[in-house]
C-alpha cells in the first residue's frame, strides 16, 4: 500500500523501506516503478491524451517479470480502448456510478423487501 501512496505523503521510515526492499530485491523495484508510473497516467489532471504513454506502460508490464503486473497488464489489454480513452478524456463518469451505488446500496439496506414506492421516497428525501 506504500508504494500506492504518494513520495510526500510517506513517513521516512516507509520511504526508507521502500528504498531498502528495492535495492535487495528487482522484481520489486520493477513493480514499484511501473506501479508508480500508472498511477501518474491515472492522477494526471487535466486530462491530455495518454494513449501512447498508456501503451508503452502496457509494453513495459507485458515484459516486467512480475507475474502479478503482467497479469493486471494483459487484463486492461483486453478493452485497451476504454483504458486509454478513459485516461484521455476529460469526461467522467463518476457520478453516475456514484448515484448507482448508493441506489444499490439502499435496495440492499431493505434486504430485498423494498418496493419501488419505499426506494423512491428513501431516494428522494437524500435529493
Amino acid at each position: 500500500m506504500w508504494i500506492l501512496r504518494r513520495d510526500k505523503d510517506r513517513t521516512p521510515r516507509q520511504q526508507a523501506l521502500l528504498d531498502n526492499l528495492a535495492q535487495l530485491w528487482e522484481p520489486f523495484q520493477i513493480a514499484r516503478t511501473l506501479a508508480q508510473r500508472f498511477l501518474e497516467m491515472v492522477r494526471q489532471c487535466p486530462r491530455t491524451d495518454q494513449a501512447a504513454t498508456f501503451r508503452q506502460w502496457l509494453i513495459d508490464t507485458l515484459a516486467s517479470g512480475v507475474s502479478a503486473l503482467r497479469n493486471f497488464g494483459a487484463s486492461l489489454q483486453q478493452d485497451q480502448a476504454a483504458v486509454e480513452a478513459g485516461l484521455s478524456l476529460r469526461w467522467s463518469n463518476g457520478p453516475v456510478e456514484g448515484s448507482n451505488n448508493r441506489l444499490k446500496f439502499l435496495k440492499r439496506r431493505g434486504y430485498g423487501r423494498a418496493h419501488f414506492d419505499l426506494l423512491r421516497c428513501r431516494v428522494l428525501q437524500t435529493t
